[in-house]
C-alpha cells in the first residue's frame, strides 16, 4: 500500500470503531432528548430529565453513557495501546455494555413507540456495539496465535 502522507495513510480500525461508536451514542442522545426516551435499565428510573441524564453520564434510552465513548476514543486514540490486547479487550468490553444496555433498555421491546429516528438509534447502537466486539476480539486472537489477515497488533 503507498503510503505518501496523511492524504493517504488509513485511519486505524480500532479509532474508526471508537468514533462510529461515539457518533451513534451522540445521534441516540439527541433523539432521547427529542423524543423524551429517558434512561430506565431494567426499569429503574432517576429523577432526572432526559437531557442532565445524558449530560451527567447516566446516558438515556437511546444512547450510552458517554463515559463509554470516552473511553473507548481514548483507547483507541493511542496507537501503542490500540493495537495490543488490552485495548481489544477494553472495545469488546465496552461493545458487550452497549449490547446489554440496549437489551435491557424498555424502549427496545416496546417497537409501537419506535419512531424511524428511534429504531435508527437503536440499530446504530447494536451495529457500534457488534463492530466493538469484533475489532476488540482480534487482538487477543493474533496473540493466542489465530493471526487475523491485515491485522497488525504490533
Amino acid at each position: 500500500m503507498l503510503d505518501d502522507g496523511p492524504l493517504t495513510r488509513r485511519m486505524p480500525e480500532p479509532l474508526l470503531a471508537a468514533g462510529f461508536f461515539a457518533a451513534a451514542t451522540a445521534y441516540g442522545a439527541v433523539v432521547s432528548i427529542r423524543e423524551d426516551v429517558p434512561g430506565e435499565p431494567l426499569g429503574l428510573r432517576v429523577p432526572l430529565t432526559v437531557s442532565a441524564g445524558v449530560v451527567l453520564g447516566w446516558g438515556s434510552g437511546l444512547s450510552a453513557p458517554w463515559p463509554m465513548p470516552a473511553a473507548a476514543l481514548l483507547v483507541a486514540a493511542d496507537p501503542h495501546r490500540s493495537a495490543g490486547p488490552t485495548a481489544g479487550r477494553v472495545l469488546a468490553a465496552i461493545g458487550a455494555g452497549v449490547v446489554t444496555g440496549t437489551l435491557i433498555e424498555p424502549i427496545t421491546w416496546q417497537p409501537q413507540r419506535w419512531t424511524p429516528a428511534t429504531a435508527s438509534a437503536i440499530g446504530l447502537n447494536l451495529i457500534a456495539a457488534v463492530i466493538l466486539i469484533r475489532l476488540g476480539r482480534r487482538p487477543a486472537a493474533a496473540e493466542r496465535g489465530g493471526g487475523i489477515a491485515g491485522h497488525r497488533t504490533a
